[in-house]
């Protein structure tokens, strides 16, 4: 596996961790608020929804780009260009991981 390989890999695996996060958040924020009430701001929910759809079709659509870019270049694509990848790969998981790490902030203390 290249480099290039194991970077999407590594992205795409943020966007379904991230997800999985949201889940058990949304699930427990729900549960504590049915025991409460039953009341929910159409808002949050729609917002809620939105985040759930985006985290799915980042990771489907970050593979689907590396698939159509690999049938088009080959291996050439999967090599990559070195060093720009690798700084461009970790900003990105830098940026993933805050948002991850404010989403469940946000939950922690709503819960």
């Amino acid at each position: 596996m290249s480099s290039t390989d194991a970077s999407v890999s590594s992205i795409i695996a943020a966007f379904t961790s991230g997800l999985d996060i949201f889940k058990k958040l949304r699930e427990k924020r729900q549960r504590k608020k049915a025991k409460q009430t039953k009341r929910q701001s159409s808002s949050k929910s729609d917002e809620e929804t939105q985040l759930s759809r985006s985290l799915q079709r980042g990771s489907q659509d970050v593979q689907a780009a590396y698939e159509d870019n690999y049938r088009g270049l080959g291996p050439k694509y999967a090599v990559g260009d070195g060093t720009p990848l690798i700084s461009v790969t970790l900003a990105l998981g830098t940026n993933i991981y805050s948002n991850r790490t404010r989403l469940a902030s946000t939950y922690a203390a709503e819960t």
